[in-house]
């Protein structure tokens, strides 16, 4: 009975690790990842299936009087795990090769609740859950989120922002875009080591299989900093900002690398609670910004913050 479970999981990876690869190669193009550059998910399998272990366990004490009820019980068990370890894998595979950003994508049936017909077709972050939680999270959910590769959206058409005496858009004043939401200031200026140690350690999701901490928090040592180095991002991203601005695309992680040094972050180098922290500088910078039509540029920077891609 257990072989035949673990089985099962091996062909959730499997399903999992051909998503990926088709995703993340687009039509007539060299594969930019490959089988190999998918990360292992044995521990979360063994977890997983622990926790068959356990739960199968606890059924056949609870209901051993009554037969009939086990296999209905099983299976309804069974199900629930696969659909909780296939959204799992995806996560923190997708996570680890850099990717922060999904595109919902639900069964497109009358099963799909209310809210999931809602969400699909739209993008979403991996550090910025909706309400509910990433695909496959709620109970009995069978949606999936497909990866966006940075910079596959090359057919893109900018529109002409108002340029500045620099050829290029308005600078962005980062109070005002905290006025609307945004967290950049409150969260990524001038934090210590401490504060940002803390940011990547507590727990940001207990699944059934694992827990989901937070990768990376970065820090810009002063408003100067974050001010300059966010619109050299911006600038620097010029047609996909556009896009944002424009409502061509509902939002955007945009990053850059600079020759000089950012700021700093913690950096969890895995996904288990036990995974070694380490504090670095940072030569990098990402911004995520949205669509807003009511602010002057058109979007809202909901964060920026310093890292190393």
């Amino acid at each position: 009975m257990r072989s035949h479970f673990t089985d099962r999981f091996d062909e959730v990876i499997v399903e999992n690790t051909r998503m990926l690869l088709n995703a993340l190669t687009p039509p007539d193009t060299v594969p930019v990842v490959t089988e190999a550059d998918l990360r292992d998910v044995t521990d979360a399998k063994d977890e997983a299936l622990n926790q068959w272990d356990v739960r199968l366990e606890n059924i056949f004490k609870e209901y051993q009087a009554h037969p009939q009820r086990l296999r209905p019980l099983r299976t309804a068990m069974e199900e629930r795990l696969l659909r909780t370890f296939a959204g799992l894998i995806n996560q923190i595979r997708q996570e680890d090769l850099g990717i922060g950003q999904y595109i919902w994508r639900s069964k497109d049936d009358a099963k799909v609740r209310g809210i999931h017909q809602e969400y699909d077709d739209r993008v979403f972050r991996w550090d910025g859950p909706p309400e509910g939680g990433h695909p496959g999270q709620a109970h009995n959910c069978r949606c999936y989120a497909e990866p966006i590769l940075s910079g596959s959206q090359s057919d893109v058409v900018p529109a002409q922002l108002e340029p500045t005496a620099d050829d290029g858009f308005p600078l962005q004043d980062l109070f005002e875009h905290e006025a609307r939401g945004g967290h950049t200031i409150a969260l990524h200026v001038g934090k210590s080591e401490a504060f940002l140690r803390r940011a990547v350690t507590l727990q940001q999701r207990r699944g059934l299989i694992l827990s989901v901490f937070r990768k990376r928090h970065g820090s810009f040592s002063s408003l100067e900093s974050a001010q300059k180095l966010t619109n050299a991002n911006l600038a620097g991203n010029a047609v996909i900002v556009n896009a944002v601005a424009t409502g061509q695309r509902p939002e955007a992680f945009v990053t850059s690398s600079f020759t000089s040094l950012t700021g700093t972050e913690a950096f969890r180098t895995g996904p288990r609670a036990s995974a070694p922290i380490v504090v670095r500088t940072a030569t990098g910078v990402g911004t995520l910004i949205r669509h807003a039509p009511d602010m002057p540029s058109g979007f809202i920077i909901i964060t920026s913050y310093p890292r190393n891609d």
